[in-house]
C-alpha cells in the first residue's frame, strides 16, 4: 500500500488537527494451493475487484482503457488493452441480469423520466467515429432505478423499443420521436412536458429581446405555481374524502338504525 504525505487538517468542530493521508491502489497477487496446470510465463486471473476498478474506471470516472494500463504499469502491473478490453466485455456479460432486472423494475413505475446524450463512437474504417446516443430512464420513488440504455442513432426504434410494457407518466423534452410512441401507445403513455427545456427557450432569448424574455418567463413562472399549488390542494381535498367517506357512510347507517326503532 502507498500512501502521499500526510497534510494537516483542521476540525472546526474540536478545534484539534490530524492528518490525511491519500491511500492509492494496492495490487496483490494472491497464490492458492489448487492445481490448475503448467504456468510458464507467470499469468494469472484477474480478480474481482480488478474487475471492478477497470469497469469503474472506464464508464464511472471517464477513463479510456489506455490510460488504464499506463496507471496499472506504474504500479508494476503490466495488463494489455486487449486483456482490460476482455474484462470489460466479461463483466458486462456477468451483470446482464441485473441490467435485465432494473429494466423490468423501472418500467413498472408509475412517472418515468428519460432524455438522452450524446456520445461519440469509434466506428473505425474509413467513418472514423458517429455520434451514438445514451438513454436515461429514472424511475418513481417506489422504482429508484435509472437505467442507461444505448443506441447508435437517435432513432424512435430506441426509446420505442425500451418502452415496450410501461404504462404512465413520460415526462421527456420535445424531441419529435416521441409524438409517435405517445400516439401508438393507446393511451397507456400520457405525456408530460419539461418545464425545463421550455425554460431555456426564453434564457436563449434574453439576447435579443431581454425585456420580453423576463416578462413572459415570470408570467409562466405565476402561472405554474399557483396551478401547483392548486394541484396540491385538490390532492389534499381527495385524500379527506377517502377518509371522509365511510365516515358519512358510518353516520347515515346510523341515522337510519335510531329511525328504525
Amino acid at each position: 500500500m502507498v500512501s502521499s504525505d500526510a497534510y494537516p487538517y483542521f476540525d472546526r468542530n474540536h478545534g484539534s488537527r490530524f492528518p490525511i493521508r491519500l491511500m492509492t491502489h494496492e495490487i496483490r497477487s494472491i497464490k492458492s494451493k489448487r492445481f490448475v496446470g503448467i504456468c510458464r510465463g507467470g499469468t494469472g486471473v484477474a480478480g474481482p475487484g480488478l474487475i471492478a476498478q477497470v469497469v469503474v474506471g472506464k464508464f464511472g470516472d471517464h477513463l479510456p482503457l489506455y490510460r488504464q494500463e499506463d496507471i496499472f504499469v506504474r504500479h508494476g502491473l503490466h495488463l494489455a488493452r486487449s486483456t482490460l478490453c476482455d474484462g470489460v466485455s466479461a463483466a458486462a456479460d456477468l451483470l446482464e441480469p441485473l441490467y435485465n432486472l432494473q429494466r423490468k423494475l423501472v418500467l413498472e413505475s408509475a412517472v418515468m423520466w428519460t432524455d438522452d446524450t450524446p456520445v461519440k463512437v469509434l466506428a473505425g474504417g474509413d467513418e472514423g467515429s458517429r455520434l451514438g446516443r445514451f438513454w436515461t430512464y429514472v424511475g418513481d420513488d417506489e422504482h429508484p432505478y435509472s437505467v442507461y440504455d444505448f443506441t447508435m442513432s437517435r432513432r424512435r426504434d430506441g426509446p420505442q423499443t425500451f418502452l415496450q410494457g410501461f404504462r404512465g407518466y413520460l415526462q421527456a423534452d420535445a424531441y419529435g420521436g416521441y409524438d409517435a410512441i405517445f400516439l401508438n401507445s393507446g393511451s397507456d403513455i400520457t405525456e408530460v412536458a419539461c418545464w425545463a427545456h421550455a425554460r431555456r427557450k426564453f434564457f436563449d432569448a434574453r439576447a435579443n429581446y431581454p425585456r420580453e424574455a423576463h416578462h413572459r418567463w415570470n408570467g409562466f413562472s405565476s402561472y405554474m405555481t399557483l396551478k401547483i399549488e392548486a394541484v396540491n390542494y385538490l390532492q389534499t381535498c381527495a385524500a379527506s374524502c377517502v377518509v371522509l367517506k365511510p365516515t358519512r357512510f358510518w353516520i347515515g347507517s346510523m341515522r337510519i338504525s335510531k329511525s328504525s326503532h
